[in-house]
This record gives C-alpha cells, sequence and structure tokens, in this order.
C-alpha cells in the first residue's frame, strides 16, 4: 500500500506544481501587459500634455474635484486648437459625500468670454478658438463660479475609436430618429428603445440636437458617458486594454500627468460606486441669434 500511496501523492505534487506554475506565467502575464500599456498610456499622456494658464484664483476644496471634458469636431479640416467645442462637461467627484456629478453646458450659452486674444460676448463654444484650452477653463470658472481641477480635450476620432475598441455601448433610445453621419448626412436610424451602439452611431447619437433640445443632448452624452463607464468595469475591457489606449493617441489634449491618472485609476472602483446626479443648464432666454442666455 505504501508504494500506491507514494505514486498518488507524487501524483498530486506533480498537478499543484502544474497549476502553481500556470498561476506564476498567467501572473508575470498580466503584470508584463499592464506594464507596457501603463508605459504607452503615460508616452500618450507625455505628447498630449498642454499645461492651462489658470487666472481664476478660486478657493479649492479638497473633498472635490473638477474636470472639464471638452470635444471637438475634427471633420470638414478641423483639427485641435483651431475649431470650436462641440460638446463641454463638467465632471465632480465629491469624496466627502460620495457623488459624482456631471453637468452638460450647451454651447451656445451666450457668455463672457475670458482670453487673451478676445474679450466680450460670445458663445462658450468659441473660447476654445480664440484661446484654446486656457480661455476655455478660465472662461467656465468666472461663469459658474466653479474651480476646474484638470481638463481634457478630445476630437471625434478617438471617441468613435474608444467606443469601438470597448466593443460598443448599451443605450436605451427615447424615440426613434434620423442621425446624421460624420459627412452631415442623415443616414443612421434609431429607433426607440434598448439598442447597441458602435463607435459612429454612438458619436451620432450624442451629437444630435435637432430632434429635441440642446438641454436633452447634454443629457444623451451623460448616458453616453454612463454607458462607456459600466462597459469600462468588465473584463472584455481589460482585454482590449491597448485599443483603449490606443484610441486616445494623437486625439487628446489634457493637463493630466501620469501621475494624476495612476491616482485615479487606483481610485476606479471607489468612484465607480458613487451615487450619480446629472445636471444639464434650463436656458429660458435667448438672444435675438438664437443663443442661450
Amino acid at each position: 500500500m505504501i508504494p500506491h500511496r507514494r505514486k498518488r501523492n507524487n501524483k498530486i505534487k506533480k498537478i499543484v506544481g502544474f497549476f502553481i506554475s500556470l498561476v506564476i506565467i498567467i501572473g508575470v502575464g498580466v503584470f508584463g501587459y499592464i506594464a507596457m500599456a501603463n508605459h504607452r498610456l503615460n508616452n500618450i499622456l507625455d505628447k498630449g500634455y498642454h499645461k492651462v494658464d489658470n487666472n481664476y484664483k478660486s478657493e479649492k476644496h479638497k473633498d472635490t474635484e473638477s474636470f472639464l471634458i471638452m470635444g471637438l469636431d475634427n471633420t470638414q479640416e478641423r483639427n485641435l486648437g483651431t475649431t470650436r467645442t462641440d460638446a463641454m462637461m463638467i465632471i465632480t467627484i465629491n469624496k466627502k459625500t460620495k457623488t459624482t456629478t456631471f453637468c452638460s453646458i450647451p454651447r451656445d450659452s451666450f457668455v463672457q468670454i475670458d482670453s487673451k486674444s478676445y474679450k466680450g460676448m460670445q458663445r462658450i463654444e468659441a473660447a476654445y478658438t480664440y484661446g484654446g484650452p486656457s480661455a476655455s477653463v478660465n472662461t467656465v470658472e468666472k461663469t459658474f463660479n466653479i474651480p476646474i481641477d484638470h481638463y481634457c480635450v478630445f476630437n471625434f476620432n478617438s471617441f468613435i475609436k474608444l467606443i469601438d475598441a470597448i466593443g460598443g455601448i448599451d443605450i436605451d433610445v427615447e424615440k426613434s430618429f434620423m442621425g446624421t453621419d460624420e459627412s452631415g448626412i442623415e443616414s443612421i436610424k434609431f429607433n426607440s428603445g434598448k439598442q447597441h451602439l458602435d463607435g459612429a452611431k454612438a458619436l451620432s447619437y450624442a451629437r444630435e440636437r435637432h430632434v429635441d433640445t440642446d438641454i436633452m443632448r447634454g443629457f444623451r452624452q451623460q448616458k453616453v458617458i454612463s454607458a462607456v463607464e459600466e462597459k469600462l468595469k468588465s473584463m472584455t475591457s481589460f482585454t482590449n486594454l491597448y485599443s483603449i489606449i490606443d484610441s486616445l493617441d494623437d486625439n487628446i489634449q489634457t493637463d493630466i500627468t501620469p501621475k494624476d491618472i495612476k491616482e485615479l485609476i487606483s481610485n476606479a472602483l471607489t468612484f465607480s460606486n458613487y451615487s450619480k446626479q446629472q445636471l444639464t443648464f434650463d436656458w429660458r432666454t435667448f438672444s435675438n441669434q438664437g443663443r442661450s442666455m
């Protein structure tokens, strides 16, 4: 019986040894995968890093952190730094109340532009044209009295690539409508109800404003961001990490450093469990040129 027991013990040891080796190999592979992805992300952030000249001296709150997110239309030969912001949103993370607030700013909001090259009343989307991200950040801070800690500008090419990299998103469309493609032609059909959107369709959905109002457009953009957040929490997104990071290459400008990113990523799971608050501005007065006041 003893030899038989030894053989069985040896077999068990071999099986255990195999699984331990497998775990080590997988662990090393995952570590290497993450390390290489982190290196790639750092290179992209370094390339797109641009510090803003923040002239607004507002009180910073240690429990909150606000980000100004801006989307640029890169069609019709438009490039970063030479166009208007097609989408603007303030995302505020409040660690004390455990709340994340999404506040959309209608692009036609008629405000006092704060830039070195222009001082006067204009649509808020024009701030970027007159002074890039610095003008946009200063204008938003002075208009809404909200301290902006960081900003991030992306063009629509990166938006499409990101959505495709995570395998698309699921959106509950409020009502049926025809959306426009990148050429401005109404060729994308949306049916009411839940449906899966790829990058191009998600962009069309987020940009649509003729089916209702610019206010509802802001809410649609917030729905898209929430859907992206949910998808990023899945294992599928982890396996597509390189594609997700590559979607940002040459398509992003920000003052967020690799160190800031690491801190945000380390707290991502905590932040994702915060309660969500979605806001937009309900403008009721308009100028004679259709601008929101």
